[in-house]
Order: structure tokens, then C-alpha cells, then sequence
């Protein structure tokens, strides 16, 4: 962003990146479309968000994004990385955490990264899917 956000802000901004893919389509093109959906997040776009007009493009792509998750023909996931965020070094006053997770995260379908806490590193990926709900690809 310009400027830059504060080295202390954590969070995620409103807008996500939206890719639409099918049943054919293969790993790697999964991934150049997901790049390119983020790469569309740029300083430009991000200075029209703050704009007189931000409102009104947060207000539209909500919309659509409730239209693809409560569309029954159409498998809607959420990914969202918390990776480099500083979870493990929170401390409310009883101490730093021993393991963080998703794991109350009630939306369905939805995958989130997280940093391990294992000695050797990684990282954790929390899936919150219906129990009726299989899926052989992911």
C-alpha cells in the first residue's frame, strides 16, 4: 500500500482474490489463476478501495462473493493464509500460546494456513468442511 501499513497492523484487508475454475483444470493452472487474482490486488487498486468509490466496490464484491456461496451448483472455497503472523508471540498476560489453531472457524469450506509451532517448522492446514461433504481433490 502507499503508504505502507504499520509494521504492527494484522488482519487480512477486505478484499480476497475470486478465482472460478472447473473440474478439468489441473494444479498449475489452478495456481497461475489464483496469482494472478491476487497480483489484481495492486497499489492502484488498493488507492481506488480508499477512494470515494471504496465503498461502493466492498459493498459489490461481497455480493458477489454471497451469490458463489449460496449458489448450490457451485463448490465455494475460502483459503487464507495467517502465515508470518506473529500468533506465537501474543501474550494477554498468562503467557505465550502453546499452539494456535482455527479449529472454531464455523464457515464450511474453508482452509487456513497457519505457522506450525514444531520444532522443525511447517506449516498447519485447517480444513472446516461438512461432515457429508467429501472431496477427492483437495
Amino acid at each position: 500500500m502507499d503508504p505502507p501499513l504499520s509494521e504492527y497492523t494484522f488482519g487480512n484487508l477486505i478484499r480476497g482474490a475470486d478465482v472460478s475454475v472447473n473440474s478439468e483444470m489441473g494444479l498449475g493452472e489452478l495456481v497461475s489463476k489464483t496469482r494472478e487474482a491476487i497480483g489484481k490486488i495492486d497499489s492502484e487498486y488498493l488507492k481506488e478501495l480508499q477512494g470515494e468509490n471504496g465503498y461502493d466496490m466492498v459493498v459489490r464484491h461481497s455480493n458477489e462473493a454471497m451469490e458463489w456461496y449460496f449458489d448450490k451448483e457451485v463448490d465455494y472455497f475460502l483459503f487464507t493464509s495467517w502465515c508470518r503472523f506473529p500468533t506465537y508471540e501474543s501474550d494477554f498476560g498468562w503467557g505465550r500460546p502453546v499452539w494456535v489453531s482455527s479449529a472454531s472457524w464455523a464457515a464450511p469450506n474453508t482452509i487456513v494456513l497457519l505457522d506450525s509451532m514444531s520444532d522443525i517448522g511447517g506449516i498447519e492446514a485447517w480444513f472446516t468442511m461438512d461432515e457429508d461433504d467429501t472431496y477427492d481433490q483437495i
